[in-house]
């Protein structure tokens, strides 16, 4: 259903889902999904999704803080925040995020989509590490004659 685009279908089955797991962790299955919306750049079918189970199921769902992140988070991505809001929800929200390591995976790389956000990317940070130690040592840049 991720790689679909029938927003509405793949709220369907995660309500069919839902009543097979913990209602604790209903608010998992429905940001799950909108994550890997997320992550492959459907930020409409994430949005429809989202809004779809908030407004039609949100007793199915409940408000967990996870589902306040995941507003916030669609509310950023929508508007073109910056990266110093994704980086405070993040801190924010991290109890709620870190009950599924997934959940952790896949904001790295909706970090790296929609905020340009280097964090989790080790060959970037070694990249400037290395940069930043040239310069330090007196390398520094070459100057032009």
């Amino acid at each position: 259903y991720a790689q679909g685009t029938d927003a509405l279908k793949y709220l369907q089955m995660i309500v069919i889902y839902s009543k097979d797991v913990y209602s604790t962790e209903r608010d998992l299955l429905l940001c799950r999904a909108v994550f890997h919306y997320l992550v492959i750049r459907k930020v409409p079918e994430a949005t429809t999704l989202f809004l779809n189970a908030m407004q039609n199921h949100g007793e199915v769902f409940g408000i967990s803080p996870l589902i306040r992140f995941t507003n916030f988070l669609l509310q950023a991505i929508n508007k073109k925040e910056s990266v110093g809001i994704f980086k405070l929800l993040k801190q924010k929200y991290e109890p709620s995020i870190q009950r599924d390591p997934a959940l952790v995976q896949m904001l790295n790389v909706i970090g790296t989509n929609y905020f340009a956000s280097t964090q989790g990317n080790p060959m970037f940070q070694n990249m400037l590490r290395n940069m930043m130690t040239a310069m330090t040592q007196g390398q520094g840049m070459p100057q032009l004659p």
